[in-house]
């Protein structure tokens, strides 16, 4: 993890938490905005003490800060006090006047350190002082009371009388400068010389002695501190069992993202569920597996997804364990799969057009009408863009009928579960309500790309929905 060698001025701060929000950690450390880091780089540059590196890591109850490398003190640094007027400064005898002395006085300076400069056109006297100078050592409680706070997570809460503020409660504080643990207090919080490792269900306390036994210690008891690591393991593990299974991993980023900050010590375990529910659209079962039970679905060489699934458990459990573990997940899976299926049917039955009648009750935007509204605006749009863009008879009668049925996905029970599979269940209802694969299509297509990194829709219908259905929200 550290390839260098320690010396005393290197710096390690732990905030040992109870479980901290997955996807929080997952955006901070994901998003390669370094925000934590810059934040970090500023309160030290603030306190004028300078390093060589600085590395921070995270897993669901510890974050981590190392910083390499520290000034042995605060840099030195002078200030220039503005004082009184030349003209105010000193009498028709030259000596200096009762102002000038009470401010000398007041800034602990004399006659030799005065300076006369120019301001806004007018001479006055100045005088250089030097900030008092501290070790790091006394600095650094003031830093990591700052760093604390600093820690962007977009919800935080009161955990003490001190009035500290953090995203989960704090349970462990440590701090080592160089070869010597510090011991200051942050609200009601103090700094020890111990780390809290957590392993089924029980939170135990080891004493740590130095930094390079700390990052020892969490290797001997599995626990990864560095997330880009923590995640390629995890990866590796899953792929591994999908091949065993004789599939490969189905790719969700964010899935991978989010897991990684929900295990300090992945290990991995396989099992199944009913052949019957792959009749579901693949997209349903993905998403109930991955948002509802953070679990990996497994694809055969065709992309289709195959009866199997994959999850990472926190710890190594034994054979016996992770048996039991999968029993209990591939139940909770199979029903989660039965309201699926539940919901597929009840919405199939009832159709897209029945469903688009319903979108009037459905607010849109206060003061912007309602989602009926807004499919109306499309369907006229659609027209006078026909028009303009010179499309054929069919080309013009997909757009208007994607637009007019575009919608009606969002008052379905699978989309009221799943809000991610809009657009993409109005596909699937499409279809099956009797419309042509070009109209569902771009019904599919609607909303893409949802991110910066996603697809563009394929078909022509579908990319000019998209785009004004986007520009109709602006």
């Amino acid at each position: 993890m550290i390839k260098k060698t320690l010396k005393l001025n290197d710096i390690l701060f732990e905030i040992g938490t109870e479980e901290l929000p997955a996807t929080n950690l997952a955006d901070m450390f994901e998003s390669g905005d370094e925000l934590l880091g810059q934040r970090l780089k500023k309160i030290f540059e603030d306190k004028r003490i300078f390093f060589k590196e600085c590395r921070i890591w995270a897993t669901p109850r510890r974050l981590m800060f190392w910083i390499g490398e520290v000034s042995a003190s605060q840099a030195a640094k002078e200030n220039l006090l503005k004082g009184p007027s030349q003209q105010d400064s000193f009498g028709t005898d030259g000596k200096p006047s009762d102002r000038l002395s009470g401010f000398l006085k007041a800034k602990g300076a004399s006659e030799k350190d005065i300076e006369i400069r120019e301001f806004q056109g007018k001479n006055y006297v100045y005088v250089r002082q030097a900030e008092k100078t501290l070790s790091t050592e006394k600095v650094l409680p003031e830093i990591f009371t700052e760093l604390l706070k600093a820690v962007p997570f977009p919800k935080q809460m009161k955990w003490d009388a001190s009035g500290l503020y953090f995203s989960r409660p704090i349970r462990s504080l440590m701090c080592f400068y160089g070869a010597k643990s510090l011991t200051f207090g942050i609200g009601n919080l103090k700094t020890g010389a111990h780390t809290l490792i957590f392993a089924k269900s029980i939170r135990k306390k080891y004493p740590v002695k130095s930094i390079s036994d700390y990052f020892a210690l969490l290797k001997r008891h599995g626990v990864i501190a560095d997330p880009a690591e923590r995640k390629k393991l995890i990866r590796a593990k899953l792929e591994t069992a999908a091949k065993k299974l004789g599939g490969s991993l189905y790719e969700d980023p964010f899935l991978l993202n989010e897991v990684n900050f929900l295990v300090e010590s992945p290990s991995e375990l396989s099992a199944s569920f009913d052949r019957g529910f792959l009749k579901l659209p693949q997209e349903v079962l993905t998403v109930s597996m991955a948002r509802k039970q953070r679990i990996f679905s497994v694809v055969d060489k065709s992309g289709k997804l195959m009866p199997s699934f994959l999850a990472i458990l926190d710890g190594n459990a034994t054979p016996a364990e992770k048996k039991s573990i999968s029993y209990n997940v591939e139940q909770i899976l199979r029903a989660k799969l039965q309201d699926s299926q539940f919901f597929y049917q009840e919405d199939t039955q009832a159709g897209l057009a029945k469903k688009r009648e319903e979108l009037k009750d459905l607010v849109f935007l206060k003061g912007a009408g309602s989602m009926l509204e807004k499919s109306e605006r499309l369907v006229k749009l659609s027209k006078e863009i026909s028009k303009s863009l010179s499309l054929s008879d069919e080309e013009a009668k997909t757009f208007e009928r994607a637009c007019f049925l575009c919608k009606a996905d969002l008052l379905t029970l699978m989309v009221g579960e799943f809000p991610e599979l809009q657009g993409i269940m109005g596909k699937y209802y499409a279809l099956a309500s009797g419309e042509t694969p070009e109209v569902s299509e771009a019904i599919g297509e609607q909303y893409l790309p949802r991110t910066a990194h996603d697809k563009l829709p394929i078909t022509k219908a579908g990319a000019l929905l998209s785009i004004f259905d986007k520009a109709d929200l602006v």
